[in-house]
């Protein structure tokens, strides 16, 4: 399940539809949307390099985009390309977009679900591990001591492994080893994100927006607006009631993200 291009539905005879990973690597997250995309449409999942903890991590987007780049045209060789992401995936999508449009290549949808360019509060500094592990610990409910995060991360991370398995569908399967490589992708993306720059985008964007918005978003000004100086084209915005993280984990939101791209296919 960790190699670098999960295919969610090989057959078809549309062009594909190629989502980019989020934050933590893996691909499935968009399974549940595979069936509201229309059944002519194949659909693949670009998952990060390392989730089996082996090989280097990608040091800058630019280095990411040249792999993915050579994935993608190994199924597709040329465009027009539909490209798509949530979270870190509609950035590294976004990069992969303006990279093929440079190359002459057409871009038939971009499209990123609450994903967003750094904000006017942006933070920039490389990121501290035991933090990053902290917010995301958090995020996913589960309890733990900070002291003891810094002192012993990967017994904490192994209880963070139980505790997945007693309820998280998505992640149960994850071996002790595989939550440590998840982690070094996940901090490694962070950095990427920190300091990536968009470039300009000369075509269309598909916008899915996550209206609940944390108080750290808030803070940030995260904001569709801020796609507006990097488009040439038009931006079409889809509006859900949702927190980010429950974009991808909730059937009824996801539904509704699939009919909204299936529409535009």
């Amino acid at each position: 399940a960790t190699r670098g291009l999960l295919p969610l539905r090989a057959r078809g005879t549309e062009a594909p539809v190629f989502f980019l990973h989020p934050g933590g690597g893996f691909g499935w997250c968009y399974a549940g949307l595979v069936r509201h995309l229309g059944p002519d449409v194949p659909v693949y999942g670009i998952q990060a390099s390392g989730l089996d903890g082996s090989g280097a991590l990608p040091a800058s987007m630019d280095e990411m985009t040249e792999d993915y780049l050579a994935r993608i045209r190994s199924v597709q060789p040329h465009g027009p390309y539909r490209l798509a992401g949530w979270s870190f995936g509609g950035l590294a999508a976004h990069a992969l977009a303006t990279r093929l449009r440079a190359e002459g290549e057409r871009i038939g949808l971009l499209a990123l679900l609450d994903a967003y360019p750094p904000g006017e509060n942006a933070v920039t500094a490389d990121p501290v591990e035991h933090e990053v592990v902290a917010h995301n610990l958090q995020a996913m409910g589960f309890t733990f001591d900070r002291e003891e995060l810094v002192a012993d991360q990967e017994a904490v991370l192994l209880r963070f492994r139980e505790f997945l398995q007693s309820g998280n569908q998505n992640l149960r399967h994850l071996e002790a080893q595989d939550i440590l490589a998840l982690k070094d992708v996940y901090v490694n993306n962070v950095r990427l994100m920190r300091r990536f720059r968009p470039d300009f985008f000369d075509g269309d964007l598909l916008f899915v927006s996550a209206e609940k918005k944390s108080e750290a978003d808030r803070s940030s000004r995260l904001n569709v607006h801020l796609w507006q100086p990097l488009t040439g084209g038009s931006i079409e915005v889809c509006a859900i009631e949702s927190t980010h993280g429950n974009l991808m984990t909730d059937a009824r939101h996801m539904a509704r993200i699939g009919r909204f791209l299936a529409e535009r296919l």
